[in-house]
């Protein structure tokens, strides 16, 4: 993911680079890095909505957080997260010892003031013992459920919706099966995904109860959809 959000040439000698800048002129590395926009800004007006409300105290937690890049780069924008109990959960333990060096480093720098924890916790953990923290206000999952099969997604999707409290959003990323860089990137790159439609993506949030009021949305190429479950 790091080397998506990096700007310049990469690689050593031409035809690496050459290769390094195909891949990020494909339309699946273009919809990551505007993913992390995306989020951005779903972030920062689920936040704005809730302290307008009175919510000082906002609960955002992050399932398969990778280096949690898009808190990087609220923190550098703006002191929206100050006040708010951020969770950032993976079962990579280098990824999460990376984003909490960066963005504790990050959080010291910009003078922010959030609370923050950092949980290795796999799906598998996550649904045998129980999400670790109740009525979050905010979760999202947006690179996660593109490997997971549709049995083990709704399980999940459904633990998820059990931890936000009442006016709380869950959102949840899939690839589209559209993206054009789909054999690219699995014959080249070995990167294997489930894609999911904005319809397979509803389905997978039927049966939640309380019954939820879903939307579906996509960033500008289309190729990632999110899936946005708010409970009533």
């Amino acid at each position: 993911m790091n080397f998506l959000y990096k700007d310049g040439l990469l690689g050593e000698g031409l035809f690496s680079s050459l290769l390094d800048s195909y891949s990020h002129s494909e339309n699946a590395a273009k919809a990551i890095v505007n993913r992390c926009s995306y989020l951005c800004d779903k972030i920062s007006l689920f936040i704005r909505e809730g302290k307008g409300r009175g919510n000082s105290s906002i609960s955002v937690a992050s399932i398969g957080s990778g280096p949690g890049k898009e808190i990087q780069q609220l923190i550098q924008e703006s002191d929206i997260l100050n006040g708010c109990k951020l969770s950032l959960i993976d079962f990579d333990s280098e990824s999460l010892l990376y984003a909490q060096e960066k963005i504790l480093r990050l959080k010291i720098e910009y003078k922010r003031c959030f609370d923050i924890t950092f949980i290795q916790k796999s799906v598998t953990n996550v649904l045998t013992g129980g999400f670790p923290f109740k009525d979050q206000d905010l979760i999202y999952a947006v690179g996660l459920c593109d490997y997971l099969e549709d049995s083990l997604s709704k399980a999940l999707i459904a633990k998820l919706y059990e931890s936000i409290r009442s006016g709380g959003v869950l959102i949840i990323g899939n690839m589209d099966p559209s993206n054009q860089t789909r054999f690219y990137i699995e014959y080249v790159m070995d990167w294997y995904l489930i894609y999911r439609t904005m319809e397979d993506l509803i389905g997978l949030a039927s049966g939640l109860v309380p019954e939820p009021i879903v939307s579906v949305e996509c960033e500008a190429t289309k190729t990632n959809n999110f899936m946005v479950i708010r409970k009533p």
